[in-house]
């Protein structure tokens, strides 16, 4: 009956670990997304009108020299 308990107490302490691991885990599943989440916020602000421009400029003053 000892072995039992201890099989059941060793059972316990890996499922313990194993959710340890898991919140671990999705705190960085979620960071991730946090991640993606403010670098799309940060490409949907570029200017690409003003960068086409830019790059139009630099061709045309390139052409001109």
């Amino acid at each position: 009956m000892q072995a039992v308990g201890q099989a059941l107490a060793n059972q316990q302490a890996e499922l313990a670990a194993f959710k340890a691991k898991m919140a671990e885990l999705r705190g960085a599943v979620k960071d991730i997304h946090d991640n993606v989440d403010d670098y799309a916020d940060s490409v949907e602000k570029i200017d690409i009108d003003g960068l086409k421009e830019t790059a139009r400029k630099l061709r045309d003053d390139a052409d001109d020299t």
